[in-house]
């Protein structure tokens, strides 16, 4: 995987890149969004897969304005299949599961974006999220970076970040825990993002963490987030749910409820939100890259 497919991540001095729209590069004004908080079934992939082109069908029949559907992380294996991962790794471009997916976003003219387990090269496995355009092709791949101890052993970690090029916008992908290091999403800003997906599967009892750690990301950067996480149980670990939108200054626009399978919907005013960051949320314009040194930090005895 090539590093930042899409455009390059400033590195950790955040020098911030030049402004995309006073160069004059096409931004959407609203992004349709639709979250889909599901509980998979554990390692029936081709269930899972039916089930994930379903729900994009009837999304689009009750809603033909949506421009991207999002599923969670791991939607088309589940969580907790450990030895299994390395024989239902797939590839993304050899995958009949994931062929059936891109396929139904053609059909639809739909963004997709979903949760897989994929298969890297030896013997590594990734937990990874794929973007699908709507032309069906890939439009993005995020190998998770922050491996919780639970997923260490079973997956490798990524060492890039996804920031994906789209007719919708910019779109930083964060997989899980990914969204608890502020350093990432701060990363997608300084690279001119439009707005955060992401796709989780973030376990009980740790549902507080999991809204503050989505509301804190658009808090920082001033940026929209679009998160889902996924419901029921695997085989020891429960997941509560939750998905919610939040605006570019942490507050909640809407919220799923916990527990429950189910679909929310939100528009994202990203007109609203660039306009905003100009003002309010400015703390990208205001960074100040030379005082973030170890050595600027004074101890002082009390």
């Amino acid at each position: 995987m090539r590093r930042m497919e899409i455009c390059t991540i400033c590195p950790l001095h955040f020098e911030r890149i030049p402004n995309r729209i006073s160069e004059g590069v096409n931004c959407i004004n609203k992004c349709n969004l639709s979250l889909v908080q599901m509980a998979p079934t554990l390692g029936d992939m081709q269930r899972n897969a039916s089930r994930i082109s379903e729900s994009i069908n009837t999304i689009v029949r009750q809603r033909p304005d949506t421009n991207l559907v999002v599923f969670p992380e791991l939607a088309l294996t589940g969580y907790e299949c450990a030895d299994l991962f390395p024989q239902i790794a797939r590839r993304p471009e050899a995958s009949g599961e994931i062929g059936l997916i891109r396929e139904t976003a053609r059909e639809k003219g739909i963004f997709v974006l979903l949760g897989y387990a994929e298969k890297g090269g030896g013997e590594r496995v990734h937990n990874s999220l794929l973007l699908i355009g709507s032309d069906g092709n890939i439009a993005g791949n995020h190998r998770k970076v922050h491996l919780p101890p639970a997923e260490k052993g079973v997956f490798t970690q990524g060492d890039d970040y996804c920031l994906c090029e789209t007719p919708l916008g910019r779109v930083g992908l964060l997989n899980c825990w990914d969204a608890a290091f502020p350093e990432v999403s701060r990363l997608y800003a300084l690279s001119e993002a439009d707005f955060l997906v992401v796709a989780a599967a973030w376990e009980e009892p740790y549902d507080e963490p999991w809204v503050l750690s989505v509301r804190s990301r658009a808090l920082d950067n001033g940026l929209a987030v679009a998160a889902v996480n996924r419901v029921g149980k695997d085989k020891t670990l429960s997941f509560f749910g939750r998905s919610l939108f939040s605006d570019a200054m942490g507050k909640v626009l809407q919220e799923a409820p916990a527990g429950k399978e189910c679909v929310i919907h939100q528009s994202l005013d990203l007109d609203s939100y660039r306009k905003q960051r100009e003002t309010f949320s400015s703390q990208v314009l205001e960074l100040r890259s030379d005082t973030y040194k170890l050595e600027r930090v004074i101890t002082r005895k009390a």
